[in-house]
Protein backbone atom coordinates (compact mmCIF):
# COMPACT_ATOMS: atom_id res chain seq x y z
CA UNK A 1 0.00 0.00 0.00
CA UNK A 2 1.18 3.58 -0.89
CA UNK A 3 2.32 5.09 2.15
CA UNK A 4 1.00 8.68 1.10
CA UNK A 5 -2.24 6.81 0.67
CA UNK A 6 -2.11 5.40 3.92
CA UNK A 7 -1.22 8.71 5.76
CA UNK A 8 -4.27 10.54 3.83
CA UNK A 9 -6.36 8.18 5.15
CA UNK A 10 -5.35 8.08 8.96
CA UNK A 11 -5.47 11.70 8.92
CA UNK A 12 -8.79 11.59 7.65
CA UNK A 13 -10.13 8.94 10.28
CA UNK A 14 -8.93 11.13 13.31
CA UNK A 15 -10.56 14.47 11.70
CA UNK A 16 -13.82 12.03 11.43
CA UNK A 17 -13.26 11.20 14.74
CA UNK A 18 -12.82 14.36 16.50
CA UNK A 19 -15.96 15.60 14.46
CA UNK A 20 -18.20 12.27 15.56
CA UNK A 21 -17.09 13.53 19.09
CA UNK A 22 -18.11 17.30 18.38
CA UNK A 23 -21.26 15.86 16.73
CA UNK A 24 -22.28 13.44 19.58
CA UNK A 25 -22.14 15.97 21.77
CA UNK A 26 -24.11 18.56 20.33
CA UNK A 27 -26.99 15.47 19.91
CA UNK A 28 -26.77 14.81 23.49
CA UNK A 29 -26.57 18.07 24.89
CA UNK A 30 -29.39 19.80 22.48
CA UNK A 31 -33.11 19.95 23.19
CA UNK A 32 -34.74 21.09 19.37
CA UNK A 33 -35.64 18.83 17.69
CA UNK A 34 -35.31 19.77 14.65
CA UNK A 35 -31.75 20.16 15.77
CA UNK A 36 -31.16 17.05 15.87
CA UNK A 37 -32.23 15.87 13.23
CA UNK A 38 -30.09 18.05 11.25
CA UNK A 39 -27.05 16.86 13.54
CA UNK A 40 -27.92 12.87 13.36
CA UNK A 41 -28.18 13.36 9.51
CA UNK A 42 -24.33 14.95 9.52
CA UNK A 43 -23.21 12.12 12.03
CA UNK A 44 -24.71 9.44 10.05
CA UNK A 45 -22.73 10.80 7.21
CA UNK A 46 -19.64 11.44 9.67
CA UNK A 47 -19.59 7.81 11.12
CA UNK A 48 -19.91 6.38 7.58
CA UNK A 49 -16.83 8.47 6.19
CA UNK A 50 -14.95 7.24 9.40
CA UNK A 51 -16.00 3.67 8.47
CA UNK A 52 -14.74 3.83 4.85
CA UNK A 53 -11.38 5.21 5.78
CA UNK A 54 -10.55 2.75 8.79
CA UNK A 55 -11.33 0.22 6.15
CA UNK A 56 -9.22 1.60 3.73
CA UNK A 57 -6.04 1.89 5.60
CA UNK A 58 -7.19 -1.99 7.12
CA UNK A 59 -6.58 -2.77 2.95
CA UNK A 60 -10.37 -4.06 2.98
CA UNK A 61 -11.60 -2.36 -0.58
CA UNK A 62 -14.41 -4.03 -1.29
CA UNK A 63 -15.58 -3.18 2.05
CA UNK A 64 -14.30 0.59 1.74
CA UNK A 65 -16.14 0.98 -1.54
CA UNK A 66 -19.70 -0.25 0.09
CA UNK A 67 -19.17 2.81 2.53
CA UNK A 68 -18.43 4.94 -0.20
CA UNK A 69 -21.61 4.27 -2.14
CA UNK A 70 -23.62 4.69 1.42
CA UNK A 71 -21.86 7.88 1.65
CA UNK A 72 -23.25 8.89 -1.85
CA UNK A 73 -26.92 8.03 -1.24
CA UNK A 74 -26.65 9.32 2.12
CA UNK A 75 -25.60 12.59 0.34
CA UNK A 76 -27.97 12.45 -2.08
CA UNK A 77 -30.77 11.93 0.35
CA UNK A 78 -30.14 14.78 2.21
CA UNK A 79 -29.46 17.02 -0.93
CA UNK A 80 -33.07 16.18 -2.16
CA UNK A 81 -34.50 16.00 1.49
CA UNK A 82 -33.51 19.99 1.78
CA UNK A 83 -34.98 20.75 -0.83
CA UNK A 84 -38.03 18.94 -1.06
CA UNK A 85 -38.46 20.45 2.41
CA UNK A 86 -37.66 23.90 1.37
CA UNK A 87 -40.26 23.81 -1.62
CA UNK A 88 -42.96 22.49 1.22
CA UNK A 89 -42.55 25.22 3.40
CA UNK A 90 -42.19 27.73 0.74
CA UNK A 91 -45.44 27.08 -1.14
CA UNK A 92 -47.44 26.64 2.28
CA UNK A 93 -46.08 30.64 2.92
CA UNK A 94 -46.71 31.37 -0.98
CA UNK A 95 -43.34 32.15 -1.97
CA UNK A 96 -43.01 31.17 -5.11
CA UNK A 97 -39.77 32.74 -6.35
CA UNK A 98 -38.25 30.52 -3.70
CA UNK A 99 -39.49 27.55 -5.34
CA UNK A 100 -38.42 28.66 -8.53
CA UNK A 101 -34.73 29.86 -7.34
CA UNK A 102 -34.53 25.90 -6.31
CA UNK A 103 -35.50 24.21 -9.24
CA UNK A 104 -31.66 24.60 -11.10
CA UNK A 105 -30.91 22.67 -7.48
CA UNK A 106 -32.98 19.85 -8.18
CA UNK A 107 -32.17 19.71 -11.99
CA UNK A 108 -28.31 19.82 -10.63
CA UNK A 109 -29.46 16.96 -8.00
CA UNK A 110 -31.16 15.13 -10.83
CA UNK A 111 -28.39 15.28 -13.32
CA UNK A 112 -25.45 13.81 -10.65
CA UNK A 113 -27.39 11.28 -9.79
CA UNK A 114 -27.75 9.99 -13.39
CA UNK A 115 -24.27 10.68 -13.62
CA UNK A 116 -23.11 8.86 -10.73
CA UNK A 117 -25.12 5.82 -11.30
CA UNK A 118 -24.53 5.89 -15.11
CA UNK A 119 -20.89 5.60 -14.94
CA UNK A 120 -21.34 3.18 -11.58
CA UNK A 121 -23.37 0.85 -12.80
CA UNK A 122 -21.73 -0.09 -15.89
CA UNK A 123 -19.75 -3.28 -14.51
CA UNK A 124 -16.74 -1.68 -13.09
CA UNK A 125 -16.94 0.88 -9.88
CA UNK A 126 -14.68 4.08 -10.66
CA UNK A 127 -13.81 6.24 -7.72
CA UNK A 128 -12.11 9.35 -8.58
CA UNK A 129 -9.87 9.96 -5.36
CA UNK A 130 -9.45 6.62 -5.19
Amino acid sequence: MNNNYFAKNLIQMIISLFVIIFLSSILISTIDLLTKIVVAIFLTFIINQFLMNLFFVLNKNNIAVLFKKINLILFFVYWFGFLFYWNYININKHEYMSVLFSIPFLFMGAFFVYKEFKRKWKGVYIWRNY
